[in-house]
């Protein structure tokens, strides 16, 4: 990556961590915090759900060896608040991480760890007390929760002849008022995101995959692009979607803030109200529903020419459609010109 640290820290800076606001979630609410990659926090009526957590300076089999970020984790494990349940879409080092989950163990043993069939074995060598594996399809229940394993298009291996020995997944909750999709790590697939929209939809929340996916001839089939990711929004008929797995290690040769940048323009390529999937700054924990700046620095506006959004939320609709909208008519409303 040409950009130094200063540079990154100008466009992509880490928004300090707010511990009041995750030490106190709002219950009649879905609230989530990025803390980088595809590690997020998602605190939903009582029940804080940790996902694919990673804290490491480097992703990869050893501490020497692998890829090493280029923005840090919003916070630290001892900073987490109680976790419940851990999920974890597959075992690839961007997104099970050793050390982290040794960490989780013993800062939160009674959390409950939901992981693909084959993962067991590594979290509880690990430290993990309580660890379920599931296959594809199939569903547990938490309290008043329920996860769904549900399938995703992509691979697992964590050393030389591992390769595929175990599963890969996302995840539904469906918690008493809300539901939340996971997608992890995937390539597009029509018939199964259009099936999972049919079985489980609408939801009210979704993360997303956006980032890591150039060369296209090497990663098609492994991850989406963010065109690729606005059709699995879409699908799924999700109300508001965020946009993970970019901006903190260098996995591809796309430039490192391109996927939000081209998640917009994908957004109004389809007529969709760009507020309601758009990415969070590392850092940010975000109420659903609610006001936020639509502007961070690593949009670049002024670099790129596109408009400027108001910080009021998206029209979330009723039942998971989007407001159409196109970039013409938010030029025209902000006065701006673009190229």
């Amino acid at each position: 990556m040409a950009e130094n640290a200063d540079a990154i820290q100008k466009v992509h800076p880490v928004l300090e961590y707010d511990f009041r606001k995750v030490q106190n979630p709002p219950h009649d609410k879905i609230q989530i915090t990025w803390i980088g990659h595809a590690t997020v926090l998602v605190q939903i009526e009582g029940m804080n759900i940790l996902a694919d957590p990673v804290f490491s300076e480097k992703c990869g089999p050893a501490g020497f060896v692998g890829n090493k970020r280029f923005t840090p984790p919003a916070c630290q494990v001892e900073d987490l608040p109680q976790i419940d349940v851990v999920i974890i879409s597959h075992n690839h080092h961007d997104h099970l991480d050793s050390q982290s989950v040794r960490d989780i163990a013993r800062l939160h043993p009674k959390a409950r760890w939901l992981v693909g069939l084959g993962n067991k074995k590594f979290c509880v060598d690990k430290g993990c007390a309580n660890v379920e594996e599931m296959e594809w399809w199939e569903s547990t229940s938490i309290g008043s929760f329920t996860f769904v394993c549900t399938p995703t298009q992509h691979w697992c291996q964590r050393y030389p002849l591992d390769f595929n020995n175990a599963l890969w997944c996302g995840w539904v909750v469906e918690s008493p008022k809300y539901k939340y999709y996971f997608a992890g790590d995937t390539g597009y697939q029509d018939e199964l995101f259009n099936l999972i929209g049919r079985k489980y939809g609408p939801f009210d929340l979704a993360s997303i995959p956006i980032g890591a996916y150039e060369p296209r001839f090497i990663t098609k089939f492994e991850r989406v692009n963010p065109e690729e990711a606005v059709k699995i929004h879409m699908d799924i008929r999700c109300r508001v979607s965020i946009g993970i797995h970019w901006g903190t290690f260098e996995l591809t040769n796309e430039y490192y803030l391109e996927p939000p940048q081209e998640l917009e323009k994908q957004m109004y390529n389809n007529g969709l109200d760009p507020k309601t999937f758009f990415s969070l700054r590392i850092g940010e924990t975000w109420i659903v529903g609610e006001d936020r700046d639509y502007d961070p620095p690593f949009m670049e506006r002024e670099k790129t020419g596109t408009p400027r959004l108001n910080n009021g939320p998206g029209d979330l609709g009723a039942t998971g459609s989007n407001q159409h909208v196109s970039k013409d008519e938010k030029v025209e409303e902000a006065g701006v010109l673009t190229n």
